[in-house]
């Protein structure tokens, strides 16, 4: 997917009272907007969208809504074109016919065939329709379902009288033997290091019909829109969220093969002075050649905070900007972010008002600029550490086994002043790994034989070092074995305290609890891995390719960053200042708090 840059409207009643801005960005040279068509009503129980209905029974559509909402838009932008959310949730006949909420059971609808069709023959009718009347306006297809439009499923290990008569056949069709079902509170109750089989073989059945379902609708919407336009959706969460649905994103990258993935920036450090960051792994997306569109859905001083009748925005993973500085530095740290990695972006309005400030619109105004002259030039992140997530072991977790989770992304690397690029252990088998120093595994307890010597062959050599947490291969082929975490990482197992070896062609540390993990110590292990620091200001967030560097800040003052090499000059393209010739170091002074973004011209 080529990068593209776009607008995302409000939820909920502000919708309409803030449409205004889709106008303003068109005057910004933003013209793709999501289109927001759905049935269904947010966690905090409003309507995502304040039109009527557009599905009210079996084969009952009222599309005439569909028209009033492209004509309230194409009044505001002639010009635009969408990004059409289909939203499959259930609306509320569906709901009450099937006896279930896609919502918060997503797999239980999925074993309905009530559901499925009733839902298929929606989504054909939805395509069908707008490609007749409006298919030169299509820019993409954004394909929902499940919890927050996200595909996850709160419900996915709930032992239901549906699941357990599905369960048999699954296994057939997987090649399993049918375990025993679980029982209430073993998931909650279960000890470590690993679950037993058949609580794994449980939640990864959970976790295939979240897939199966995802997959079957963005095949289907492949198959049923004709023009060719591109397809995506949430769904590669593999870490902090995967256990929600998303833990089988490799078969799902496979076999359904979507052009974009949506990364919400909420799952990211969003305070000031936090490095934000992404979903998913890099990595895999490119495998599978899945383009990446971050969402930039921060809250700002001007956000509304009621957002419906009697209900306000509880600000949940979306800590609120205090001023038009913070509303700046934010805005420009996401929009950096994205084009320093080569995602594509969109402005997500959350709850409708967040672009009303003058300061913010002037930025907006830049973004769109810089985004037209500058963002084909980025070639993604010249990270040298590699975090690594391996879905399996997660699939394997018991919930008394504590690891660290997204405090690592968003909080620890960052301070430590290290940049890095995501990926799976499944990635690791072609990869290139030259430009890693430092490789980081979030939590790898569970490793197959093959696995062991796939990482002794490609990751443990080069002057490497290895990061470990908690127990890595404790479990494999052959069950569960404290003596296989010396062998995989040279450290014995252990309750708790940091452990290190020597080898000769790489070096391994192990953190057995999430208390031995810190800033500090990951500074130490870059500074051993010969890692590139841009700066030792634990204040100053970088991330950069060769092309770009973005810099934030909270407290401000005069900065000093290391670049890698040498280059002829140093634009700082938001103020379009040169800040520095013929350089491999330069200082800049930055308010507080700040984001720079700095074109290195070679």
């Amino acid at each position: 997917m080529r990068q593209l840059i776009a607008y995302s409207p409000p939820y909920g009643e502000n919708y309409l009272a803030d449409l205004e801005t889709a106008e303003f960005m068109h005057r910004c040279g933003i013209d793709v907007v999501k289109l927001i068509l759905s049935n269904s009503f947010s966690r905090l129980g409003i309507p995502y969208s304040p039109y009527p209905p557009l599905w009210t029974g079996p084969n009952e559509y009222h599309f005439d809504v569909v028209e009033r909402q492209i004509s309230d838009l194409t009044y505001r932008n002639p010009e635009v074109r969408f990004i059409v959310t289909v939203d499959l949730n259930s609306p509320p006949f569906l709901r009450e016919l099937v006896g279930a909420d896609s919502f918060k059971e997503l797999g239980e609808c999925w074993l309905d065939p009530v559901w499925r069709k009733c839902t298929a023959d929606y989504q054909a009718a939805l395509i069908a329709f707008l490609e007749s009347r409006y298919a030169g306006r299509i820019a993409g297809w954004y394909v929902a379902c499940g919890k927050t439009q996200e595909w996850f499923d709160p419900a996915l290990e709930s032992v239901t009288p549906r699941r357990a008569e599905h369960y048999p056949a699954w296994c057939a069709r997987n090649g399993r033997t049918p375990l025993e079902i679980p029982k209430p509170g073993e998931f909650e109750n279960a000890p470590g290091p690993v679950l037993p089989p058949h609580l794994v073989q449980w939640r990864e059945y959970g976790n295939a019909l979240i897939s199966e379902c995802a997959a079957y609708f963005f095949k289907r919407t492949r198959e049923l829109a004709k023009i060719g336009q591109v397809i995506g959706g949430v769904f590669a969460n593999i870490h902090d969220l995967g256990h929600k649905g998303h833990l089988l994103a490799e078969r799902f990258c496979r076999e359904a093969r979507p052009d974009f993935y949506i990364g919400p920036s909420c799952n990211s450090e969003g305070a000031m002075g936090g490095a934000s960051g992404f979903q998913s792994a890099q990595l895999m997306l490119e495998r599978f050649g899945i383009g990446y569109l971050h969402s930039c859905d921060r809250q700002l001083s001007t956000t509304a905070v009621e957002i419906g009748p009697g209900v306000r925005s509880d600000g949940s993973g979306h800590p609120r900007q205090v001023d038009d500085k913070a509303d700046v530095a934010c805005l420009k740290r996401e929009f950096a972010l994205a084009l320093v990695h080569g995602f594509s972006l969109w402005f997500f309005n959350i709850w409708g008002f967040a672009y009303r400030g003058e300061m913010v619109r002037e930025t907006l105004r830049d973004c769109g600029e810089i985004w037209r002259n500058y963002a084909h030039l980025s070639t993604g992140s010249d990270a040298e550490t590699l975090l690594v997530f391996d879905p399996e072991s997660d699939l394997r977790r018991p919930a008394s086994v504590k690891v660290l989770g997204r405090e690592l992304r968003t909080k620890l690397l960052p301070e430590a002043g290290i940049s890095f690029t995501t990926a799976t252990l499944a990635d690791l088998v072609e990869a290139d790994l030259s430009p890693y120093k430092l490789i980081v595994f979030q939590y790898c307890d569970h490793l197959s034989d093959p696995a062991v010597q796939m990482l002794r062959e490609r990751v443990c050599r080069d002057g490497r070092v290895v990061l470990w947490s908690h127990a890595p291969g404790i479990s494999g082929d052959g069950g569960v074995s404290p003596a296989r975490v010396e062998a995989v990482c040279g450290v014995p197992f252990g309750d708790a305290g940091r452990g290190e070896k020597l080898f000769p062609k790489w070096r391994s540390i192990l953190f057995r609890s999430c208390d031995d993990w810190s800033a500090a110590e990951l500074r130490k292990a870059g500074e051993l891995a010969g890692f590139h620091f841009f700066t030792f200001d634990a204040d100053l967030k970088v991330w950069s390719s060769r092309e770009f560097l973005s810099a934030h800040t909270r407290n401000g003052g005069t900065k000093t960053i290391r670049l890698k090499r040498r280059v002829r000059r140093v634009v700082e393209l938001f103020s379009r200042r040169i800040v520095a010739d013929d350089a491999d170091c330069f200082t800049d002074d930055f308010s507080a708090p700040d984001t720079h973004l700095y074109f290195l011209e070679p």
